[in-house]
């Protein structure tokens, strides 16, 4: 399931950048 920026924007608005970076890592799209 491809990730676009606005839904990438909206979990780092709800998660805070740091840890929507580190989940995106964990699921392997980053």
């Amino acid at each position: 399931r491809r990730w676009d920026e606005k839904s990438e924007r909206e979990l780092v608005k709800l998660l805070g950048e740091e840890r929507a970076k580190r989940l995106l890592a964990d699921l392997g799209i980053v």
